[in-house]
């Protein structure tokens, strides 16, 4: 290991699962994260409730549950206006890994790690996450590794996967793994460091859209298991780390959730419609300029990202920017799902931008027409609504599909805890997910023809679970251990503890002593 080796590579592969990985690895076909699994430490990895991707990162980034560093999802519900604002890693209230390293006179490089938009101004670089939205010098810190990159290798993917003209690009996973790999070599090789972080998502998305039908041809292109394609790309990019960290590097490989298949969809805004506490306007009239106004956006959003080029796609989107604000507020995360709401008469409401299940009670004093008393007639709500949501029962087998129903605070601790939502709905093993759109559409619970027509490949088809993994190897690791009982707030004093750097107090996390060989 020469100076500008980093002494840890963490690798994240979004949506990993040992559930796919242990079988492959047993055929063959995944063969350095075998050599990570035999020569070193493996294990499940436990999420977050939910095992969501802006929640899990950011426990990771900062070892503490969301109560404390303030991201629980995709948006934030705004108290004054009933109002869905998208959250980026800006909304981050507590101090990173990176922070901390950097703050130490550590240096560290971040390659797309969901939630680090915009870039802090660390010792090293950062090129953030998807969460940017939109592809500038500004996702990149120094700024100016930017175009040192962009000559590199041309465009800097924030996604994979694209849908073109009705087909998905499946190129598109080959593109994120290999610019991001040789992005990292590239800055590696300039910037030394020591720590690298990568994320690679193209498991993840591959995993949403083929879990059940994994085989796609796209004209020339075919592939009959794109889950599997995805991994083994991402598995050859791990062998491109393993051979830069050398005998003295540390290999991290970690994913920020699980994922597994879809059995149903289901609505709790229906349910909470059905037992009289949610009420709708019944008036087209009131939503006619808000569905206007959502086929708009949906034809004007699919002729800039199906039917132009890349620099004239992000023009427009620079352009539009002013405005992407109004809109994302005014279509409120699927189909405006809040628009024929009567908020003067309802008491509670479900909100989930990435299909999980969440309740909010309507209060008197957090919400402009709020109406429901804090005290007894609030927690008199709260149990009726949990006794129905536990009654809730698949239509074809007959068993329940949810397994908890949590109060906020029995997750989460700490002063942000009252940006949760009031109640966590926890489906059974995350195969269940919740489907919201404007009530007066689909009146049924479990609705049987949705907006997604084929849910197996051009809709969702997988979705998370709690079960993430959990890979290291490398210097004074244990060989061929099995690791119990991880967790993804244990990943930022693991990380603090492999660089020799003290963990501050308030982190919640432990370090993960049992994967080391002499301690």
């Amino acid at each position: 290991m020469d100076n500008n080796t980093p002494k840890v590579f963490m690798i994240g592969i979004d949506g990993g699962t040992f559930d796919l990985i242990i079988p492959w690895v047993k055929e063959g076909s995944l063969p350095n994260i075998a050599k990570l699994i035999k020569e070193g430490v493996h294990g499940t990895l436990q999420s977050t409730v939910h095992p969501i991707t802006p929640m899990a990162w950011s426990t990771i980034m900062t070892g503490k549950n969301p109560g404390k560093h303030g991201i629980f999802d995709f948006a934030e519900l705004d108290k004054y206006n009933y109002k869905l604002y998208p959250t980026n890693g800006g909304f981050l209230k507590s101090k990173t890994i990176w922070k901390i390293l950097s703050d130490r006179g550590k240096r560290v490089g971040i390659i797309n790690i969901p939630f680090t938009y915009p870039p802090e101004k660390i010792e090293g670089f950062v090129i953030s996450g998807y969460d940017a939205r939109i592809i500038n010098k500004k996702i990149a810190y120094p700024s100016k590794i930017f175009r040192e990159i962009k000559k590199v290798v041309g465009e800097i993917p924030l996604w994979a996967i694209r849908r073109i003209k009705g087909k998905y690009k499946l190129e598109d996973i080959d593109a994120e793994v290999k610019s991001r790999t040789l992005i990292s070599k590239y800055l590696l090789k300039k910037y030394p460091v020591d720590l690298f972080a990568i994320d690679y998502m193209s498991a993840d998305q591959a995993q949403h859209l083929f879990w059940k039908n994994r085989s796609y041809h796209n004209g020339e292109k075919k592939i009959e298991d794109v889950i599997l394609y995805a991994y083994q790309k991402i598995d050859e990019a791990i062998g491109e780390f393993i051979r830069i960290a050398g005998d003295d590097g540390i290999i991290m490989v970690i994913s920020d959730h699980g994922g597994g298949e879809i059995k149903r969809f289901f609505s709790l805004n229906r349910l909470l419609c059905n037992i009289g506490i949610l009420k709708y306007k019944g008036n087209k009239k009131d939503t006619k300029p808000y569905s206007i106004l959502t086929k708009m956006i949906q034809k004007g959003g699919f002729f800039i990202t199906e039917k132009t080029p890349y620099f004239v796609r992000n023009t427009i989107i620079k352009w539009l920017r002013p405005y992407l604000m109004f809109i994302r507020n005014n279509l409120a995360a699927q189909f405006l799902l809040f628009s024929d709401i009567d908020w003067a008469n309802t008491k509670a409401f479900s909100w989930e931008p990435c299909g999980y299940g969440n309740i909010q009670i309507n209060l008197k004093g957090r919400y402009p027409q709020g109406n429901v008393e804090p005290g007894a007639e609030y927690e008199d709500l709260c149990e009726t609504i949990i006794e129905h949501i536990k009654g809730l029962k698949d239509p074809e087998s007959g068993e329940y599909i949810v397994e908890e129903v949590y109060r906020r605070e029995q997750l989460y601790k700490g002063e942000y805890s009252s940006l949760a939502p009031d109640l966590i709905v926890v489906p059974r093993d995350y195969a269940y997910c919740t489907f919201e759109f404007r009530g007066s559409e689909n009146p049924e619970i479990f609705p049987e023809n949705l907006p997604l027509k084929n849910m197996t490949v051009s809709g969702n088809s997988g979705t998370h679970r709690s079960n993430g993994i959990f890979i290291v190897h490398g210097k004074n690791i244990k060989k061929g251990f099995n690791i119990q009982g991880a967790k993804i707030e244990d990943i930022a004093p693991t990380v603090l503890y492999l660089l020799e750097t003290d963990i501050p107090h308030d982190i919640e996390g432990k370090v993960l002593k049992e994967i080391f060989e002499f301690l």
